[in-house]
């Protein structure tokens, strides 16, 4: 089991190693052409899935869903946000291990790393397999793999991702998240059995074109849709500013604003005429008699000394 086990791993680098290319080769192309839509900054990286069998056979049919959550107004601007990816379906419980997807999100989003190892936190849905994810250096996005011996993958959590909101969000924004499907010559995505066989090939058919939104299955999400972003899965939205809630603040800050300017103006100037008038008085008495004795003290021993010393002298001519 151990040798195994070993061997899925290094396929597992490998095959992350390959998507990883596959996905910067992928964005050096699209990213000249990305679409800037009016509420989200996101480009479909997805390729078709073709697939010539009936889809419709696969005996388990797994679902991927992406957490769609809307932040206020007020707190959105470099707030983090959670997002949970999570596995459902017919009949998946201990019927896959070989994974390999993209996810992509708005490039104003930054990535919160969930440690210092780990980019995300993997759920029960893959705690079982060994499991990596890498970041995408030329696209906002990261690849993830998972990978074992036996069909060890069930329904659930697959992963919590944190992305930070930018300073400037503002109400309205849309910023989608995607899960894309990659294929070249030399790797493509997967969602696969340990034996790669009919069973497999059928799941991993149903799970790129029914599981996941792209062009071929569009999301019929109305936020995805008006930002142009229907082929993506989820989002992170800041709700329009309510307009109840606008008139109740404006209401209660305008009656203790009148209240407490009033009782400002008649406090400060009662004690500022007072505090002038003191400070006055009190610094022009010392000043005073600190002069005068000082003058007097000096002129005293002065005129004693010199009358002195003329009367010795009358003395001893005599």
């Amino acid at each position: 089991m151990k040798e195994k086990n070993t061997k899925s791993a290094v396929l597992m680098k490998r095959m992350l190693s390959a998507l990883c290319s596959v996905c910067i080769g992928a964005s050096s192309v699209l990213g000249s052409a990305s679409a800037l839509y009016a509420n989200a900054e996101i480009a479909d990286y997805g390729d078709e899935y073709v697939f010539s069998g009936d889809v419709s056979q696969a005996k388990s049919k797994p679902v991927l869903t992406v957490s769609k959550k809307t932040v206020s107004a007020e707190t959105a601007p470099g707030q983090k946000v959670e997002i949970s990816i999570d596995l459902s379906g017919e009949n998946i419980d201990n019927m896959f291990c070989t994974t390999g997807l993209h996810i992509f999100w708005d490039s104003r989003l930054t990535l919160v790393p969930a440690n210092e190892d780990d980019l995300v936190t993997f759920g029960k849905a893959v705690k079982k397999m060994q499991c990596e994810a890498v970041k995408i250096k030329d696209a906002s996005g990261i690849v993830i793999a998972t990978s074992h011996s036996e069909n060890a993958g069930v329904s659930g959590n697959i992963l919590t991702l944190k992305l930070r909101l930018p300073q400037d969000a503002k109400p309205l924004d849309v910023y989608p998240i995607d899960i894309a499907y990659q294929t070249r010559p030399l790797m493509s995505d997967l969602f696969t059995n340990n034996k790669d066989d009919e069973n497999g090939h059928l799941m991993q058919a149903w799970f790129f074109t029914k599981g996941i939104n792209s062009k071929q299955n569009p999301s019929d999400d109305e936020l995805l849709i008006a930002s142009n972003a229907d082929f993506a899965d989820g989002y992170i939205a800041v709700a329009e500013a309510v307009t109840t809630t606008s008139t109740t603040t404006s209401t209660t800050t305008t009656k203790p604003t009148t209240t407490t300017s009033t009782t400002t103006s008649t406090t400060t100037t009662k004690p500022t005429t007072t505090t002038s008038t003191t400070t006055s008085t009190t610094t022009t008495k010392p000043t005073t008699t600190t002069s005068t004795t000082t003058t007097t003290t000096t002129t005293k021993p002065t005129t004693t000394t010199t009358t002195t010393t003329n009367t010795t002298n009358t003395t001893k001519t005599t």
